[in-house]
């Protein structure tokens, strides 16, 4: 297990508490199960079973989860994970 620099962008690093950190793990789950233990309001990050709410984006060195093995996504020491809020809305008044 590798020692592994997190920044926690915008509203995260408020849930947080913190806007870098340094984290252990292997793989990114075990960063975000690291991220959810120190999380000052976890409950705005984790979806209740483990994970993060599907709004919440994790990086590797850039590199979206979603798009490489998910949780499983390996990570070494001096590796960066970045997290952010992401949403997909537009809020249209209606008249």
């Amino acid at each position: 297990m590798g020692r592994i620099g997190v920044r926690c962008l915008g509203v995260i690093g408020d849930w947080v508490g913190a806007r870098r950190l340094e984290l252990e793990g292997c793989t990114a789950g075990d960063v975000v199960s690291a991220l959810l233990g120190t999380a000052a309001r976890p409950w705005e990050l984790g979806n209740g079973n483990g994970g993060l709410r599907d709004c919440v984006e994790v990086l590797v060195n850039g590199r979206n989860i979603r798009f490489e093995q998910g949780v499983s996504t390996p990570v070494r020491e001096g590796d960066e994970v970045t997290v952010f809020l992401h949403t997909n809305w537009v809020e249209v008044p209606f008249m």
